[in-house]
């Protein structure tokens, strides 16, 4: 390889690095908020003295990590959090095998058992409502294993929304992709009458329990739903 062209690939990764490096610095210093305007290509041509290649290199892998905005046609703004970036190592973590169902759903199970308690404590009826309306929709959906993975996807994060907490929102938003793939694995390791039956009992307890304000009550029986839904993997050796 010509040790020249390899120098300048060196070169400009490492630039486009500092470039990345100083716009999450102006971020964090000047505390700008998510639609905010970070400076533009010719600004930071100006003042970095940097190709105009270096910039947008930057730019995109900003908007990558979920950093930047950086729409068609539109000067680069602070992006809102968002599950992009996690979403993807989830994904591939789960597409390479190199993480497992049984895995996922351990996590999930840490995740959600806190979840379904603080539901309970800083729900709103808004939240309640939505639950409710969920529930029924997996109880329509029983035996069409697309239509309920879909709604007990959508339970599961209603329950993280009414935590008050974004980061349970963002974490299960990120893993909702792997999220999916485990409850089908879930639902394929149970796929008896009696343990489809199970498993809608399980979300119609939790409901009751979050709707009531039953901090405890939500938590133990999250953690039964997903103690099941794991040993059955195990027994199933379905991981």
């Amino acid at each position: 390889m010509d040790m020249s062209l390899t120098a300048t690939i060196l070169e400009k990764t490492t630039l486009s690095e500092q470039v990345k490096t100083y716009i999450l610095n102006l971020i964090t210093e000047q505390k700008l908020n998510p639609g905010t305007e970070v400076p533009s290509e010719k600004q930071l041509i100006e003042t970095l003295g940097v190709s105009r290649g270096v910039i947008r290199e930057a730019f995109q892998s900003l908007s990558t990590l979920g950093v930047l905005d950086i729409s068609s046609g539109k000067r680069p703004r602070v992006q809102t959090v968002n599950p992009t970036a996690l979403g993807t190592i989830f994904h591939y973590s789960m597409a390479t095998r190199q993480v497992s169902a049984s895995q996922i759903l351990e996590l999930r199970c840490a995740l959600e058992v806190n979840c379904a308690g603080l539901a309970a404590i800083h729900g709103t009826e808004q939240d309640f409502e939505q639950l409710r309306e969920e529930m029924k929709q997996i109880r329509i959906s029983f035996g069409n294993h697309q239509q309920f993975i879909i709604h007990d996807a959508r339970f599961h994060l209603i329950l993280a929304s009414a935590t008050n907490n974004p980061l349970y929102s963002l974490l299960l938003q990120a893993l909702r992709a792997s999220l999916e793939e485990s409850i089908a694995a879930g639902l394929q390791a149970q796929d008896s009458q009696k343990h489809a039956e199970q498993i809608v009992d399980f979300h119609q307890q939790i409901t009751n329990c979050v709707c009531a304000r039953d901090a405890e009550g939500a938590r133990k029986t999250m953690q039964a739903h997903f103690d099941s839904a794991i040993n059955a993997l195990i027994n199933s050796a379905k991981i």
